[in-house]
């Protein structure tokens, strides 16, 4: 308990307490000027978080429209392969009968 009211401490402590009993007759315009100024920034930050997420939401349009163009494409490749229907397996080339509606893509998209 001694440590605490050692020499640091208690002129830390005295310090705070004349800061606090001084800042109104130091500072008493402090809060007309702060005021506007913390509102400023908070204006700032809410512009700033709008804009955020304006922008996140064209990402996540562009990535969409980006992802369905090319589920379209792998579909329109399934149709047209010559090899529709099966599964190259490994380096040795060889070949497994699938089924083409059990693509991975297709499943995500109904477990979703």
């Amino acid at each position: 308990m001694a440590r605490l009211f050692n020499g640091t401490v208690l002129t830390a402590l005295a310090a705070g307490f004349v800061g606090g009993m001084l800042a109104p007759v130091l500072l008493p315009n402090a809060s007309k000027v702060a005021r506007p100024f913390a509102k400023g920034v908070i204006k700032a930050g809410l512009s700033a978080y709008e804009r955020g997420r304006e922008q996140v939401a064209e990402w996540q349009e562009a990535a969409g429209d980006l992802i369905a163009e090319v589920q379209a494409e792998r579909q329109q490749e399934r149709q047209a392969s010559p090899f529709r229907g099966t599964e190259v397996l490994g380096s040795a080339g060889a070949v497994r009968a699938t089924d083409a509606d059990t693509d991975l893509a297709e499943r995500l998209r109904y477990d979703a």
